[in-house]
Order: structure tokens, then C-alpha cells, then sequence
């Protein structure tokens, strides 16, 4: 992920995360929140399970677009932690 996305992602908390539907195998893209800290980029959702955490425990391979202040679709593979809860993280180096 290049610096003019982290940058854009300071700012824009809106994204969308495409996963792989652990039951249907269907493509599904669903908007989330989105933190960097450290440069380390989280998702994040409210309280509790959710849909797109049990596709990428499932299937880690997940599609993030940054639809804001630009527009890019980042493919990427396994995230470092499948399993932490509540939110997911991704270097983005």
C-alpha cells in the first residue's frame, strides 16, 4: 500500500472490503471502518460477530477499497492475525 493511500486513510474512515463467503463461496463487498495506527491498517465493525470476520477466518484472502479521497482496490493475502477480535489488521507494506 503506497503512502497516498495511508494518507487518504487518515482521513477516510469509509472502505469496503470484498471476502469470500465461507458457506456460498460468493464474492461478497460490504463497507467497514477502517483505522490506521502505526502504520498498521485495522478493520473494525460494531460489538460482536460479524459476517465478514468468520469469511476471512474461512478464506483470508480479502479485496480492500479505498473509495474516498482516491480510488483503489488493494488485493491481499492472509492477514497476519485471522484470528483477532474485534477488528483485523494488515501491514500495509
Amino acid at each position: 500500500m503506497d503512502d497516498a493511500v495511508l494518507q487518504a486513510l487518515e482521513v477516510d474512515r469509509n472502505v469496503d472490503i470484498t471476502t469470500t463467503g465461507r458457506k456460498s463461496g460468493q464474492q461478497r463487498r460490504i463497507e467497514i471502518w477502517c483505522h490506521v495506527v502505526d502504520g498498521a491498517v485495522y478493520l473494525s465493525s460494531m460489538p460482536g460477530k460479524r459476517s465478514w470476520h468468520a469469511n476471512l477466518l474461512a478464506t483470508p484472502d480479502f479485496t480492500f477499497h479505498v473509495k474516498e479521497s482516491i480510488q483503489r482496490d488493494i488485493h491481499r493475502g492472509p492477514c497476519p492475525s485471522p484470528t483477532r477480535t474485534p477488528s483485523e489488521t494488515f501491514s500495509p507494506r
